[in-house]
């Protein structure tokens, strides 16, 4: 026989807080997520093709702040991924 055990699964929703627009013009972006996956922050200009603008490891305070020092006046679109 085994010992019984107890799993207790909890899932924080990750998903950016803030967008918004520095002096300089520039996308300053505030992503949440849960400390310790890899994640990705990726760019797009038409939603179908996508390019990786950074990648990270959420750290304890689980926020993570980009300003987008590539951006120009051209619209981009932005979303966070994690690898399975």
């Amino acid at each position: 026989t085994s010992d019984l055990a107890e799993l207790i699964v909890q899932q924080t929703e990750a998903r950016f807080t803030s967008v918004s627009m520095n002096e300089n013009g520039q996308p300053e972006l505030v992503f949440q997520g849960v400390q310790g996956p890899a994640y990705a922050i990726e760019i797009s200009t038409n939603l179908v093709n996508w390019a990786t603008l950074t990648n990270f490891i959420m750290d304890v305070e689980e926020i993570f702040e980009l300003t987008d020092t590539s951006a120009t006046n051209d619209v981009r679109f932005y979303r966070a991924v994690s690898p399975p």
